[in-house]
């Protein structure tokens, strides 16, 4: 009977203790591949706003799905960005990658590093040297209007704004996430 009754009190606790220092990752983001290929997005910044949950996180790396890439390596690079929000804007550059290199029809990730806010609305964007509209371009599916965004202006490729300036809105939401750890609040 002692053994018993051991168990029964003595496991819920452990099992509190377990999860509560339990450190897993969470996504932002859409981590599906989208059903329809964008175009032109070489060049140019591209990207999907999010909104953390009700924890702050920090990011430490971002993956983003595309088609077709240029058949020259050299215009297969890529590399990911987080802005903060203005209003439903893209605004203030928080944090980019270093540059890598995309293959084809598959998850393409890359390191960063960035604190994210609970319950503040970020935009994760993407940019690429491709040598033409039709290669480097991400997948998408359509969301809610004005989910996604693309710099009006084009964009040198590996040049990062500190402000994001003017930004043309749709409703596209491209296969392009953030993987993070939550900073649990008590």
């Amino acid at each position: 009977m002692k053994i018993l009754l051991c168990l029964i009190f003595t496991c819920p606790i452990l099992l509190i203790i377990a999860t509560s220092t339990f450190a897993a990752t969470s996504s932002l983001g859409s981590t599906a591949v989208g059903s329809a290929t964008d175009t032109y997005d070489s060049n140019y910044m591209n990207g999907s706003k999010v909104t953390m949950g009700n924890d702050s996180g920090t990011v430490t790396q971002m993956s983003v799905y595309v088609a077709q890439v240029d058949s020259s390596s050299t215009y297969r690079k890529f590399e990911l960005a987080i802005y903060t929000d203005n209003n439903g804007n893209p605004a203030t550059l928080v944090t980019k990658s270093q540059t890598s290199t995309l293959i084809a029809n598959s998850w393409n990730s890359v390191a960063v590093n960035a604190n994210l806010q609970a319950s503040t609305t970020y935009w994760l964007m993407y940019n690429t040297n491709g040598r033409s509209g039709s290669v480097n371009n991400m997948k998408y599916n359509t969301g809610p209007i004005n989910s996604g965004a693309w710099s009006t202006s084009r964009i040198s490729f590996g040049t990062w704004p500190t402000n994001f300036g003017s930004a043309t809105k749709w409703n596209g939401v491209f296969s392009l996430y953030a993987t993070y750890t939550p900073t649990f609040s008590d």
